[in-house]
């Protein structure tokens, strides 16, 4: 079986994730978490098999602490595909998040897109996609 861990502070956006996931394939285990503490008290426990994040994470809207925690967990858990899903759509923060990332999703997506990405995230079971890391 394998796990997705979702970060992202809508209850809402992870719901309609959870469900578009599920219709692919309801033996994801899909593990939503609201919270940047929440997502690394979980990789303390384990590990999973695709780490989905959004970067704007709280009220105020400030990627700092999404940014951070996907290079904490692309440095500690190298292995573990991050893939970015986030209404943030300019070049710069993909530049940024380049050489720590394995996909960025700009949340207008649909959802038989979505479920491409992850099947190809979670077969692939890298951190790295060589398309995405190249430069454009």
């Amino acid at each position: 079986m394998k796990t997705i861990l979702h970060m992202d502070d809508n209850p809402t956006f992870t719901n309609l994730t959870r469900a578009v996931i599920q219709l692919y394939d309801d033996s994801i285990q899909y593990i939503p978490v609201h919270t940047t503490d929440d997502a690394r008290k979980f990789f303390n426990s384990q590990q999973p098999d695709l780490f989905i994040s959004d970067l704007m994470i709280g009220s105020d809207w400030d990627d700092r602490d999404g940014i951070q925690l996907i290079k904490d967990i692309h440095k500690d858990f190298l292995k573990v595909p991050i893939m970015v899903l986030s209404a943030r759509c300019d070049t710069k923060t993909q530049d940024k998040l380049r050489e720590y990332i394995t996909h960025y999703q700009v949340k207008m997506f649909q959802s038989d897109e979505l479920t491409k990405l992850i099947s190809n995230l979670l077969q692939k079971g890298t951190a790295h996609d060589k398309n995405f890391n190249q430069k454009r």
